[in-house]
């Protein structure tokens, strides 16, 4: 009896257990092949090495939206770095921060309002978060002093990181190309990779909710991202539940998305699956009508889509290892030449495509170097790493030995190495006071073998004399 009752239950258990797999079905992404992405400009990067796999547009001059916050955000931990202030330092808002910002412009649904405190750390999850403007102005007073300050750093920021098509007019990206405030989808990528070296950036980013403290001036404020690959709840509760496909994607791990009506739908993002992280841009995109009558927004459905397009077709790798030696370099001339080992900077994942997963790496090292003295961690050149011929990553090389401690250990054994002229002088010294040692010696065994000669003929005499008497 107690056996049927076991047999009964497991066959309960698989039917219940199919039916939730059909009401539930687990959430799956198709890979498709990517022919072409439905947005005005769009790119994919593999790995940490900057290894584009594919573009469209890229360095088109276009309106960045709310992109345009990834670089307010990076100036503030810019200044953390350089001790102006911290996560936690306490910021009034300031009348000449939110006075000017339009009445449509992004902001929190309970409005930062004049004279409220808050801390950094609170005003970069209401910038990166729910994309608020006030905030922005807020934080580059702080920074900066000014507004126009912080968007002169802003715009020498974006030179320093290499961007080449970009510029900046305001703080948020409220305005746009007529306003001189531009940038392209390659520029973009750069200051999402560089904002993304944060720890804590990448924290805020990543997060679906927080919870803003109350403050001086209002209760506790509890934020949804605007990022809907992390999160649908402000988007089902403005536009009703089903109006929009669900876009929660659980490789994502941030960025900021952004939209206006001369940018459209634009999404800068970052995932992570079996090691290897990808970085897309979306700038331009649109809302599509589905024959279902719903909609999809389709900065995050071709996200996904590309996405799962490079998980599908690379694999990560260790490009760079820091401080694994790879190979030696000579620094100095003459008899201050020095040889020092030499290796990358710091260790970089990059990516290959499946078919090369066991492919060697090669290095290819340059020096530009040459000074006698250098440091451990001393830039002495470049090096590249490739992968069946193809660059799969470059960064600096660095000396993993000090030059100037070699140079001193090599100084203090000179003072005890003798000339080459010095050391065949004492050979010959030493070989001539051998020789007439060996001279002498012989001359002694002769003289002593003389005498003993000498003695034995005396005695043989002896004998001789005394026999005949």
């Amino acid at each position: 009896m107690s056996k049927i009752s076991k047999a009964k239950q497991l066959i309960i258990l698989i039917v219940a257990a199919l039916f939730f797999c059909a009401a539930f079905p687990a959430r799956a992404y198709a890979y498709e092949d990517l022919a072409e992405v439905d947005a005005k400009a769009a790119l994919v990067v593999v790995g940490d090495s900057d290894k584009l796999v594919y573009e469209k547009n890229i360095n088109e001059k276009m309106a960045p939206a709310s992109l345009t916050k990834m670089m307010t955000a990076l100036l503030v931990f810019r200044a953390i770095d350089d001790g102006k202030l911290s996560l936690d330092t306490e910021l009034t808002a300031s009348h000449s921060a939110i006075a000017d910002i339009p009445w449509d412009a992004s902001r929190l649904d309970n409005p930062i309002s004049e004279g409220e405190v808050m801390t950094v750390k609170n005003y970069l999850y209401a910038i990166m978060l729910r994309s608020d403007a006030f905030a922005c102005n807020i934080v580059a007073e702080a920074v900066s002093g000014s507004i126009q300050a912080f968007v002169d750093e802003m715009n020498a920021e974006a030179e320093r990181l290499g961007c080449t098509n970009t510029h900046f007019a305001d703080t948020s990206g409220y305005v746009g190309l007529s306003d001189n405030h531009y940038s392209c989808a390659w520029d973009l990528y750069l200051i999402a990779r560089a904002a993304m070296e944060y720890d804590e950036f990448a924290e805020i980013v990543s997060q679906a909710s927080y919870t803003i403290p109350a403050t001086n001036k209002t209760l506790e404020r509890p934020i949804t991202n605007s990022n809907w690959l992390l999160d649908m709840t402000y988007v089902n509760k403005r536009y009703g539940v089903g109006v929009y496909k669900d876009m929660i994607y659980s490789k994502c791990i941030g960025i900021k998305t952004g939209m206006t009506d001369e940018a459209g739908n634009c999404l800068a993002a970052a995932a992570e699956d079996g090691g290897l992280r990808v970085y897309t841009i979306i700038l331009g995109a649109q809302d599509i009508k589905n024959a279902d009558e719903t909609n999809t927004r389709q900065s995050f459905a071709e996200t996904i889509r590309m996405d799962e397009w490079a998980f599908a077709n690379y694999i990560p790798v260790t490009a760079f290892k820091e401080n694994i030696i790879l190979g030696s370099m000579t620094l100095g001339e003459g008899k201050n030449a020095i040889t020092v080992n030499v290796g990358a900077d710091k260790t970089i994942t990059s990516a290959v495509e499946k078919e090369y997963a066991n492919s060697e790496i090669k290095y290819k090292l340059e020096q530009t170097v040459s000074e006698a003295v250098l440091e451990k961690g001393d830039e002495i050149g470049e090096v590249s790493a490739f992968v069946n011929d193809e660059l799969i990553g470059k960064t600096k090389l660095v000396c993993l030995d000090s030059s100037k401690a070699l140079l001193e250990t090599k100084a203090e054994e000179n003072k005890f190495r003798m000339p080459p002229g010095a050391i065949a002088v004492i050979v010959i010294i030493v070989a001539a006071f051998i020789t007439i040692k060996l001279y002498i010696a012989h001359v002694r065994r002769k003289k002593l073998a003389a005498r003993r000669a000498r003695r034995k003929r005396m005695l043989e005499e002896q004998r001789k004399g005394s026999s005949r008497r």
